[in-house]
């Protein structure tokens, strides 16, 4: 029995800790000896060919698009509208199967205090933009010696100036670039988690901003009209165990 499936996540357990449902969370395909956090977990999506692994590359200012089919599947082929097992029918809206961070110390081995680090959120289809502008924001716990914070994510300049987050979706178009300030606590080294929660929308103020309703702006890219599924945007507890923790080194410059 593979461990990949074309399920919604209401049937896989949102908790546990190193525990299938961490590993399964998201049901792309891959293969029974893994932990769930592998990279290349990051570019499998869901679309109408089945289960693809997609890589884009940027070459002389082009940028072209290959997806390498893993398991070829689509119940319902319907042109124009048609997003497979990706449909309400089954895996649904789009699901955040992964978290994971970046290293802005130069060793790697932990992040560096009073400073922006990135939080990747992946999910298990390509996501979008559907118009308007709004702020994704989301906390991010203290464990040992610290104090909480909070990870943006904007798809306007204006917060993007203000270093409260970027507009990047990244990996196979299904991971956003969220950023997070990482205080200084004098003489200690910090530890943080992003905890089960749901991602909310800040208020943004502007012209053509997105109050409240924040699932009606990220959606499915695998239909570009206007009836493409709005993103589920819930962390779950399997999902954050499965990211476990990061730490904040007590110095504020090197390596």
């Amino acid at each position: 029995m593979p461990l990949w499936n074309y399920l919604h996540e209401k049937n896989n357990s949102p908790a546990g800790a190193n525990s299938l449902a961490g590993k399964v969370a998201g049901f792309q395909a891959y293969t029974s000896g893994t932990d769930g956090k592998e990279p290349w977990k990051r570019n499998v999506i869901a679309t109408n060919l089945g289960w693809v692994r997609r890589t884009n590359k940027t070459k002389d200012s082009t940028t072209s698009q290959h997806d390498e089919i893993l398991v070829a599947a689509n119940p319902t082929i319907t042109s124009g509208t048609d997003d497979g097992y990706a449909n309400v029918s089954h895996l649904a809206f789009p699901d955040i199967a992964q978290l994971y961070f970046s290293s802005n110390s130069t060793n790697g081995t932990a992040l560096q205090a009073n400073s922006y680090a990135n939080v990747y959120v992946v999910f298990n289809e390509p996501v979008r933009s559907r118009g308007g502008r709004v702020l994704f924001q989301f906390k991010v716990a203290n464990t040992v010696s610290g104090n909480a914070t909070t990870a943006f994510f904007s798809n306007n300049a204006v917060t993007a100036a203000l270093k409260q987050g970027g507009s990047a979706i990244i990996n196979a178009n299904n991971t956003l670039v969220f950023r997070v300030f990482l205080p200084f606590v004098s003489g200690k080294t910090s530890t943080y988690k992003v905890n089960a929660n749901t991602i909310q929308a800040n208020g943004v103020t502007g012209a053509g901003v997105v109050k409240g309703g924040v699932t009606s702006n990220l959606v499915s890219g695998n239909i570009t009209t206007a009836g493409a599924e709005a993103a589920n945007l819930v962390i779950t507890g399997a999902v954050s165990n499965n990211a476990g923790t990061f730490t904040v080194r007590a110095a504020k410059t090197g390596g």
